[in-house]
């Protein structure tokens, strides 16, 4: 679902639109829901790199489910990544690599906070989370700039990055995950997913999703002026520039 009103970040360059990609969780606003877009004939050496802008605005809504209860409180949810399956296709556990991994900030299914995480892939034993900080949902909620990155040397690793510095140098990760089930790696890294399901909150904002293989492919500076401006909600980058949309 699109909603109107694009998310922005301090220094960060943005797109001139002001559509955002918006989940609606499991009962609200329709079903659980997967959709992909191609990015490449298949990506298996070197690193990936992508961000987004993400605010989550309403933790569970009348008739929804917020984030889960039992095991997934610990493990929360892949909610999107690159994979090596066809855009066509749901991720599976050893498919998707540095998945953005989301769980509840304080242990309950309610909770008005949330953490961030990733691993090599989204098997649920293998998810680690960064506890340095708990965001806020709500009226209050923050936009949270979020830079992952999966690096095919040494058998695989996956690190997240947290409100880096747009325009900067790479900075250490706030989490970097070496262990854990290796990715199938089928043809390399192919398509990129968004996840919409019934274990996360029901309403979670993502803007200016960026692709590339290069740290300044996707954290690009407010530019100075005349130059070139950037299409909303694309994914940009060297691989691809074709527009990912709800379904």
């Amino acid at each position: 679902m699109q909603n109107v009103g694009g998310l922005t970040f301090p220094g960060l360059q943005v797109s001139t639109d002001t559509i955002s990609l918006q989940y609606d969780g499991s009962g609200v606003g329709g079903p659980a829901a997967t959709d992909g877009t191609t990015i490449s004939a298949g990506i298996t050496t070197g690193t990936l790199y992508y961000s987004l802008l993400m605010k989550v605005t309403v933790v569970q809504a009348a008739g929804g489910n917020a984030f889960a209860t039992g095991v997934n409180l610990t493990s929360g949810s892949f909610m999107a990544g690159p994979q090596t399956i066809a855009n066509t296709a749901a991720p599976a556990a050893g498919s998707s690599a540095a998945p953005l991994l989301i769980r509840s900030g304080d242990g309950t299914q309610f909770s008005p906070t949330y953490q961030l995480g990733t691993s090599k892939t989204a098997t649920a034993a293998d998810r680690q989370y960064y506890t340095g900080q708990a965001f806020t949902t709500g009226a209050g909620a923050q936009t949270v700039f979020v830079v992952l990155k999966y690096d095919f040397a040494a058998g695989g690793s996956a690190s997240l990055y947290i409100n880096p510095t747009p325009g900067g140098v790479e900075p250490a990760a706030q989490l970097t995950v070496t262990a854990g089930t290796a990715l199938t790696l089928n043809s390399g890294i192919r398509s990129f997913f968004v996840r919409n399901n019934s274990v996360e909150p029901d309403t979670l904002l993502i803007d200016e999703l960026r692709i590339g293989t290069l740290w300044a492919d996707v954290t690009p500076a407010v530019p100075e002026p005349a130059t070139s401006v950037l299409v909303g909600l694309g994914v940009f980058g060297l691989i691809s520039s074709r527009r990912l949309r709800r379904r």
